[in-house]
């Protein structure tokens, strides 16, 4: 069986298994981790939300035989949680920037979106942060 995509008009074309464009998405992921200038922010762990999106270049996986041909959400929320968690960070832009270079570490991924937040900052605002997009150096 041929996968077939079947356009207006009646066009017909076959479905490629080249490199196509999908974004990895990871929604409101929350952890506790140290951050901030301030010293007492180094003495209690704040909740930290995060946002991240990826864009991978692969081809479409094997629905059968996928080991190994597709990006893991487990182990990128694995990775950032050890980033995080494993050291005091003073600003939100830094853990953000580590965070997109942690996943350029996957050669697929070629661009990264991503959103830091504190939540417990301000008792008037459900979160401050930053947003970065950052996309793969060229060699």
């Amino acid at each position: 069986m041929t996968n077939m995509i079947t356009f207006q008009h009646g066009r017909e074309a076959k479905a490629s298994k080249h490199s196509k464009t999908w974004d990895i998405l990871i929604k409101d992921l929350v952890f506790d981790c140290f951050i901030g200038i301030n010293a007492e922010e180094a003495l209690v762990a704040q909740a930290i939300r995060l946002n991240l999106k990826c864009r991978v270049e692969m081809p479409t996986p094997d629905d059968q035989k996928y080991h190994g041909q597709f990006v893991c959400y487990d182990q990128l929320i694995r990775s950032i949680t050890v980033l995080a968690q494993g050291r005091h960070t003073h600003l939100v832009e830094t853990l953000a920037e580590d965070i997109a270079q942690l996943c350029f570490e996957n050669p697929r991924i070629t661009k990264v979106w991503c959103c830091v937040e504190k939540l417990d900052v301000y008792s008037n605002a459900s979160s401050v942060g930053v947003e970065i997009e950052r996309y793969r150096d060229s060699d």
